[in-house]
């Protein structure tokens, strides 16, 4: 049987078998492409995503680009099993935020931003994420990794990149949505589920056995910074297409989503009224502009 040496924490080594190699392996791909608890028709279809996306912005060219019946047309090569480097979504005020394509999401902690409670010091995670919304004002969602839960898709902010870059980049990789970007709404810093049961002094199991303080350097806090997100495009294939995805009213939603931080940020949505729009009156970015009757849904 063959063996392999694996590093573990504290500088030491230990032998792996080969089905426990072929087991980490399974289990690191599983992580890098969940696959969803909700079955197809607990999901919306490609189809139906389709129809409630905005119109799509228009990417600015570059000065000496033009199309096949422009002056000085630049000869392009193409072929059917082609696929582009980059996808793009842009930032409200129309500039591109420009994303690889790949085919697995960012994974590891490397490049990971950290901040610090400044009342506490507990160690505090940055993290961004989106609020797809569509041209009806409905909010998309996308299936947790770990549970039968509709989530918003969001991830660690990394050092490499912009904020804006990396709500996009999240709504791309787990939901598979490009679009055009809202204004940053509020920030919201909550525990990790880890800690809060931590903080609460015992586990929860039934053996009342006392769970210890948070170890050096694990972060006990999340910080997230979410953008609303206009779609403007659906893919079929993303990062994570293990995953499904769901459209539901504000109503549905506050009815049907389990985590706090995440009913926090659709009622914030729905107060500012982010998700209501004259559809009549197109802006610049390719969105429409919010309408200035209150209630009015596009």
């Amino acid at each position: 049987m063959l063996s392999y040496i694996s590093q573990v924490p504290g500088n030491s080594t230990r032998i792996m078998s080969e089905q426990q190699t072929e087991a980490a392996i399974a289990a690191k791909n599983a992580k890098l492409n969940p696959v969803s608890a909700f079955s197809d028709s607990e999901s919306s279809t490609q189809d139906e995503l389709i129809k409630v996306c905005f119109s799509h912005p228009s990417e600015p060219r570059d000065a000496d680009e033009k199309d096949s019946m422009g002056e000085n047309p630049i000869p392009k090569e193409t072929s059917v099993s082609s696929m582009p480097s980059s996808v793009s979504s842009y930032r409200s005020d129309g500039s591109v935020i420009k994303l690889s394509v790949t085919s697995t999401s960012r994974e590891g902690r490397a490049m990971q931003r950290w901040d610090r409670c400044p009342d506490t010091d507990r160690l505090i995670r940055l993290t961004t994420g989106c609020v797809p919304i569509t041209n009806d004002g409905r909010i998309m969602f996308c299936s947790s990794a770990k549970k039968k839960e509709w989530i918003l898709p969001k991830g660690g902010w990394e050092l490499d990149e912009e904020m804006e870059v990396s709500a996009t980049r999240e709504a791309y990789e787990e939901a598979g949505v490009l679009g055009v970007l809202g204004p940053k709404l509020s920030d919201l810093t909550y525990e990790t589920r880890k800690e809060k049961l931590r903080r609460m002094g015992s586990s929860s199991t039934s053996t009342g056995t006392k769970v210890p303080k948070s170890p050096p350097g694990q972060h006990a806090l999340v910080r997230v910074s979410f953008f609303p997100l206009y779609i403007s495009d659906v893919l079929e294939d993303w990062p994570e297409s293990g995953r499904t995805r769901k459209v539901l009213s504000i109503e549905e939603a506050l009815e049907t989503i389990q985590r706090q931080e995440l009913r926090d940020i659709i009622s914030e949505v729905r107060d500012k009224k982010l998700h209501i729009f004259n559809r009549k009156k197109p802006v610049r970015s390719g969105v429409y502009e919010k309408s200035s009757e209150v209630g009015v849904k596009a």
